[in-house]
C-alpha cells in the first residue's frame, strides 16, 4: 500500500523566501531527486520561512530508504510532521 508523508521544512534563521527554489538553493535539494519515493512535491509556505513537502512511497521499506535513520544535527531546517497515512 502506498503511503503519503506531509511535513513542513521550516529554517532555523530568520530568513523568508520567494520560491521554493530560494529554499533549497539554502537548505538543499530536501528529496526532490531522491530515488527511493514514487513523487514529491513542494509548496511555499504563506509565511515564507520554509516549504510543504509532500512524498508518496510505494510501500514503508521504500519510505525507510527515504528517510536517514539519524539526525547528525546539522539540519538547517526543522521538519515537523504534518500527515502520514496510507493510500
Amino acid at each position: 500500500m502506498a503511503i503519503r508523508h506531509i511535513a513542513d521544512l521550516v529554517t532555523k534563521n530568520s530568513n523568508t523566501y520567494a520560491t521554493a527554489d530560494e529554499f533549497f538553493a539554502e537548505h538543499g535539494p530536501l528529496g526532490k531527486d531522491n530515488a527511493n519515493c514514487t513523487s514529491v512535491s513542494f509548496e511555499l509556505l504563506p509565511a515564507g520561512t520554509g516549504v510543504k513537502r509532500t512524498v508518496i512511497f510505494d510501500n514503508e521499506a521504500q519510505r525507510d530508504l527515504f528517510f536517514p535513520q539519524m539526525d547528525d544535527g546539522v539540519k538547517t531546517f526543522v521538519s515537523t510532521r504534518i500527515e502520514e497515512v496510507v493510500i
